[in-house]
């Protein structure tokens, strides 16, 4: 069952991938900052009345 639905996931993304590349013959990618993340990350806190997410931008 793991193994089917990962083949799902694995066939969707590469269809995925060739829609977007289809338009052109240039793709930019940009660099991402993994630090930034997780600082970003950690500053998320849980509303302890309502259960969801608080973001402190």
């Amino acid at each position: 069952m793991h193994r089917k639905a990962a083949e799902s996931r694995k066939y969707a993304h590469n269809e995925e991938v060739n829609r977007l590349r289809s338009p052109g013959d240039e793709f930019i990618i940009e660099q991402m900052d993994i630090k930034a993340l997780q600082k970003k990350a950690k500053e998320a806190t849980i509303n302890e009345k309502t259960g969801k997410f608080n973001h402190r931008f």
